[in-house]
């Protein structure tokens, strides 16, 4: 899911405040290693 929401971010769908607290954590793991 952190990929998930990642992607997103990255192709400007959502923003970083709408991914959901409990993937926050993961997420922002995830755009830091790609």
């Amino acid at each position: 899911m952190g990929e998930f929401y990642g992607k997103r971010i990255r192709n400007s769908i959502i923003t970083i405040e709408q991914v959901p607290v409990y993937w926050l954590a993961k997420t922002q793991k995830w755009l830091n290693e790609n």
